[in-house]
């Protein structure tokens, strides 16, 4: 992945330009705000995966070690979060109830804690909250970004993501403060609960000791470069 990835932006200069920043811009922009106008949790989280692709435009408009080792681990993270934010949906769902409005998490902590736990972790790593994998990621990426330059696309970044965090974090109140409006069916199914929680835990390690998978992840970059 990484050999893909670095390969096709090396040298500098392959990819930059007012394009690629503007569609970064655009994407990281329509994509959040998107998904700020949603109740229905699916729709939310698509709009949502609009603007995580502009942020992995940053890494690649970014040109540098630092952008492409930002750029793999933003998608390991937010690839493990995604998992864990649609497995609770499709556990929710298995037996035939709705879980994709946000009035149907409406008191999921009392009901199923642990899969509001995996929720909230999710959630709190796609705002970028620490301590999570989305927090690393999203710095390394803005980090990255700022270091070649691109420092208006950077602070563009940072601040979207601050308004996007409201939409994150009105699902986990909506899951811990308030009260259920309907009875909540969750899914028996160990398999996919086992992979709920692995993937939860990973984001909460990712978060709390990003060296080392840093690490695999510099060596990998070092090792595409011609």
């Amino acid at each position: 992945l990484s050999r893909f990835l670095v390969k096709p932006v090396h040298p500098p200069g392959a990819i930059r330009g007012p394009g690629g920043c503007a569609l970064a811009a655009a994407t990281i922009i329509v994509g959040n705000i998107a998904a700020l106008t949603q109740r229905n949790v699916k729709r939310m989280l698509a709009y949502s995966s609009v603007g995580q692709a502009g942020y992995i435009l940053l890494g690649l408009l970014a040109r540098n070690e630092a952008g492409m080792q930002g750029l793999l681990f933003y998608l390991l993270a937010y690839s493990l979060t995604n998992i864990a934010a649609f497995a609770v949906l499709i556990a929710l769902e298995q037996r035939g109830e709705e879980a994709w409005d946000l009035d149907d998490l409406a008191g999921l902590w009392g009901r199923r804690p642990l899969l509001a736990v995996a929720m909230a972790l999710a959630m709190f790593s796609l705002a970028g909250v620490p301590p999570t994998a989305g927090f690393w990621a999203k710095f390394y990426v803005f980090a990255a970004a700022w270091e070649a330059g691109l420092g208006v696309l950077a602070l563009i970044g940072v601040i979207v993501s601050a308004i996007a965090a409201f939409y994150y974090l009105r699902i986990v109140a909506q899951m811990f403060m308030s009260e259920p409006r309907r009875e909540i069916v969750a899914s028996g199914d160990r398999l996919l609960a086992l992979g709920t929680g692995l993937a939860a835990a990973l984001i909460l390690l990712l978060g709390i000791l990003p060296t080392p998978v840093m690490t695999l992840v510099q060596s990998s970059v070092l090792a595409s470069l011609p």
